[in-house]
């Protein structure tokens, strides 16, 4: 759910349509249901396998695309885990070939997974911290729009609350 909100805020920040953020933040609160369908000793490997991360995905897309009116979703959730100058994974899709989208929920879910890794071992961590450690991995990780998005919706406290002041269309 909190990246879907982070989602929602960046894609208000980029002003998006009311209906396309709605399918930002579906696609953001499904991209981890292949998880679901991993064995236990699978689930309880280390985050960050590469070849464990991109089964779940596929397993992600797998259900999205056999569910009736779900399979616009597949390809924010298939490529969430691309990064802005190809190296990331499962196509090595570079730059603007990656969807909107997915574009929107790799920064939002890194944004949840830093914030949240800091608050759980008891940090003390400002939302602005994460945003600018975010924003220096630059056009090399992430989209710069979207990482621009993300200092705005930050700004703007969108990044909580987006759903008050989503443009209509």
């Amino acid at each position: 759910e909190r990246v879907a909100t982070y989602s929602s805020g960046i894609a208000q920040a980029l002003g998006l349509s009311r209906s396309r953020n709605r399918r930002v933040q579906l696609a953001a609160l499904l991209h981890n249901i292949g998880i679901l369908f991993l064995t236990p000793e699978e689930a309880s490997r280390a985050p960050g396998d590469t070849e464990l991360d991109t089964k779940r995905i596929e397993l992600a897309c797998q259900l999205l695309d056999k569910t009736q009116g779900m399979t616009f979703l597949v390809p924010a959730v298939r490529h969430h885990r691309e990064k802005f100058d190809g190296a990331g994974y499962p196509d090595q899709l570079k730059g603007e070939d990656i969807p909107l989208e997915a574009r929107i929920i790799s920064v939002a879910n890194d944004f949840d997974v830093l914030y949240n890794r800091a608050v759980e071992a008891g940090e003390k961590v400002e939302t602005i911290d994460v945003v600018n450690r975010l924003t220096a991995q630059g056009g090399e990780v992430y989209d710069p729009k979207v990482l621009e998005g993300l200092a705005t919706a930050h700004t703007e406290g969108w990044l909580f609350k987006p759903h008050e002041r989503v443009k209509v269309s």
